[in-house]
């Protein structure tokens, strides 16, 4: 397995489709990694797990032309406990 190390407001997803090609690699991250699902925190310098037999050439190549993928802004990031939104529902 290679190893990647999580950058500033990436995602499982930002990770799966700058490493997989596409986001059906989240399923991948999820198992390697031991995550509980999708939803999972992840942070800046931690290390993850990627399957290297499984990389789409062709997305990884117009890829190396683009900015690394980071979709998540500090204003995404709750503060204290933090919090999930289900539909009209907050858990806290």
């Amino acid at each position: 397995m290679k190893k990647y190390i999580v950058l500033p407001g990436q995602s499982l997803f930002d990770i799966a489709v700058s490493e997989y090609g596409n986001v059906s690699g989240v399923s991948w991250l999820i198992s390697d990694n031991k995550l509980n699902g999708p939803t999972d925190r992840i942070y800046p310098g931690q290390e993850l797990l990627i399957r290297p037999d499984t990389i789409n050439m062709r997305a990884r190549l117009y890829l190396t032309d683009h900015p690394t993928i980071a979709t998540i802004t500090h204003e995404d990031q709750p503060e204290g406990i933090g919090f999930w939104a289900l539909e009209e529902y907050t858990v806290q």
